[in-house]
């Protein structure tokens, strides 16, 4: 059982270096003996640096235990300097801060990480999240648009073994006071799920205010992906790629999606090409409970697809959705698609069609694109009869 240790004991600095004494002369080495008086005094008894003093005190041979360390001269480092003359420093480093020197330093120690968050940070636009069964692998970009000067544009490229690095240096961009939009974000196929969690844990901590314009990430990722994507205040679109595209589409997908609360207001969900070929009993266009999806379909014959528009028009939250396939027989694809209660907008082209909604006034709105005999995209959009 560990010794308890009176407030006077704790506070008394000659026993604490008779302690260190006591140590010193089984002869270990330095940190081996530290760690040794921390099992038996707890790890807040001392800290390593009043250790390190009086051990070093001892190998040079002077055995004063009445030394008082408080007369000893007060030594600056360099995070004692004036924060305008550490930010010149920083300054003279150029585009290699922000590329590297900023995140090497934040590695230091608390006091440098404290004055390298405090600079301010580059527009990053795009983060890239991975993982290659060794290291988690970020990537910080700005300026997405290619015709941006090439010396205006950012890639950062970082590499962890350490998941509690990685967490925190990602959150150091992700949790600015201010709150932070962030353009795209890609999170690969392989991750590593505790690093998510560790991630989860130190935004909720935060309070993080973070939204994000378009996500991309694999059908296969796992449930802490779903729980780091519910963290977001909004998410304008996500856009779901599977790489198998023969494997079945599970409800339990589709149940993680619709609770994305982020993603319940004006969001779009892209889903990825040829997807739903084997897509049973059409899980997504049925289940998955958005106002806004894009679908990618390979070929589909007549009788899918007016399967597949049919689910459409039944869902509930459905405000927009954009078909892309390939339907060949555009005229026995209008004649099925009259079957259903659809009709001919009186004041457009032949592409045009108005299904009305029941118990609403409103109505979709359902265009075709394509040739005489071929269909190419399908347009489903809800309109109020108020706007018309």
């Amino acid at each position: 059982m560990r010794p308890k240790l009176d407030e006077k004991f704790e506070k008394d600095s000659k026993i604490r270096a008779t302690l260190v004494l006591s140590e010193f002369l089984e002869k270990r080495p330095i940190f081996e003996s530290f760690k040794k008086l921390c099992s038996k005094f707890g790890v807040n008894f001392m800290n390593y640096t009043e250790f390190e003093f009086w051990f070093m005190r001892f190998s040079a041979g002077n055995f004063d235990l009445d030394y008082d360390r408080s007369q000893d001269p007060k030594y600056c480092t360099i995070t004692d300097l004036p924060i305008h003359i550490f930010q010149k420093i920083l300054d003279k480093l150029g585009d290699d801060f922000q590329k590297e020197t900023r995140w090497k330093l934040r590695h230091v120690s608390k006091s440098f990480r404290d004055i390298v968050d405090a600079q301010k940070l580059p527009k990053i636009e795009e983060i890239q999240i991975g993982c290659d069964g060794k290291s988690i692998n970020l990537n910080f970009r700005k300026y997405l648009n290619v015709w941006q000067d090439e010396k205006s544009r950012t890639a950062i490229n970082l590499s962890y073994n350490s998941r509690k690095l990685a967490v925190d240096d990602l959150v150091s961009v992700l949790a600015r006071p201010d709150g932070y939009k962030l353009y795209k974000l890609k999170i690969g196929k392989k991750i590593d799920n505790r690093f998510f969690e560790l991630l989860c844990e130190k935004l909720r901590e935060t309070s993080a205010k973070i939204a994000v314009e378009d996500v991309d990430l694999h059908w296969d990722n796992e449930q802490s992906i779903i729980d780091f994507l519910k963290l977001f205040q909004s998410i304008r679109a996500i856009e779901i790629e599977r790489d198998d595209d023969k494997k079945p589409i599970n409800q339990g997908w589709i149940d993680k999606i619709n609770k994305i609360n982020s993603l319940k207001t004006r969001s779009c969900v892209v889903i990825g090409r040829e997807f739903t070929a084997y897509d049973p009993d059409f899980l997504i266009p049925r289940g998955l409970n958005l106002s806004e999806m894009v679908l990618y379909f390979n070929k589909l014959g007549v009788r899918k697809a007016i399967q597949i528009v049919q689910k459409l028009l039944e869902s509930p939250r459905l405000e927009y959705c954009k078909l892309c396939t390939g339907i060949k027989g555009k005229t026995t694809f209008v004649k099925e698609l009259l079957k259903l209660g659809v009709k001919n907008h009186p004041n457009k082209c032949s592409s045009f069609f108005k299904y009305p909604i029941p118990n609403s006034d409103d109505f979709f709105e359902i265009c075709t694109y394509g040739n005489s005999d071929y269909i190419l995209d399908v347009f489903i959009k809800r309109i109020s009869t108020d706007s018309t």
